[in-house]
């Protein structure tokens, strides 16, 4: 009896131990709806970053809805740079994609606590190579 509950138990453990490690799928990563790496930029056929990000993560540059009629907000997503105000959603059909390592989402709660309020539709951050 206590041999079979050893063998119970290690095939248990052997079972876990070989299951897929979190963010993966059978051993391929998942994409994250709210990161475009370097590595899928490289991939992409896009040459400015709008294009890039509709063919690849497209709900990025969606807009979020009618905001308050008696604010004059965008709709959009706002654009930063390295951690600066850069421009509107316009901005990234200026930008190559050669240029960028990595953009980020982040939604209008996240981009508040980050870099304050006056984003209701969140921010896109890009994240230029050095």
């Amino acid at each position: 009896m206590k041999s079979l509950r050893l063998l119970l138990v290690a095939g248990i453990a052997g079972t876990l131990g070989c299951a897929a490690a979190p963010g993966t799928t059978a051993g391929t990563p998942t994409r994250n709806r709210e990161i475009i790496t370097q590595e899928e930029l490289a991939l992409s056929t896009s040459t400015t970053l709008y294009d890039a990000i509709q063919s690849l993560r497209p709900a990025m540059v969606r807009s979020r809805g009618r905001m308050s009629s008696t604010v004059d907000e965008s709709n959009f997503p706002r654009v930063y740079v390295d951690g600066q105000l850069y421009g509107d959603i316009g901005a990234l059909r200026n930008m190559s994609v050669a240029q960028v390592r990595e953009v980020r989402y982040s939604s209008a709660a996240e981009a508040t606590t980050r870099f304050g309020t006056g984003h209701p539709a969140g921010v896109i951050e890009v994240m230029m190579k050095r």
